[in-house]
């Protein structure tokens, strides 16, 4: 089944679709993609605020189509998505994860490591003094190393988000 241009029900391919009566739903859709376009900057405010005005007064889907006819599809039209395979989300578990909680969550698991590398240490003689080193010491290195490396990417990742949310916020014109 091929999609119209905002990703809402059957295409215009001589089905008689554009004489159906749209729905709020069709409507609101419809308005917030053309927001999206105009804070992406294919719309001027003066185009933005004449075309949500008649999306809000379309009575038929033909109508709605023609406000988006001219704009790229939207990319979370069904069937033109990339579609993400379980296996590539379990390979990335942050991904599960709230943003907030990936640094903690990675301490905590190079905290364990290190932990477990102490306690192997002091129940294979360290206290006996049949070994001369700390050699847990090389792990809590290794792991601080990559400990700071993650939070160093994360704090960049950041960074970006937050100007990409502060130029989306930026009122269009400026």
């Amino acid at each position: 089944m091929a999609y119209n241009s905002y990703g809402m029900g059957p295409g215009a391919d001589g089905d008689g679709r554009d004489k159906l009566r749209a729905s709020d739903a069709d409507r609101e859709h419809v308005a917030g993609l053309l927001r999206r376009h105009a804070g992406e900057g294919r719309l001027s405010l003066d185009e933005l605020s004449d075309r949500v005005g008649q999306a809000y007064g379309a009575t038929t889907l033909g109508q709605l189509d023609a406000l988006v006819g001219d704009l790229p599809p939207d990319p979370a039209v069904p069937g033109e998505a990339e579609p993400v395979s379980l296996l590539a989300q379990w390979q990335r578990p942050e991904a599960f994860l709230p943003r907030r909680h990936s640094l903690y969550y990675a301490a905590m698991r190079y905290l364990i490591i290190d932990l477990l590398c102490i306690v192997i240490w002091a129940m294979t003689g360290a206290s006996q003094g049949i070994y001369q080193g700390f050699w847990p010491a090389w792990v809590i290195v290794a792991t601080v190393a990559a400990f700071g490396l993650k939070a160093s990417r994360h704090l960049e990742r950041q960074a970006e988000r937050r100007e990409l949310e502060s130029e989306r916020r930026r009122p269009l014109g400026q």
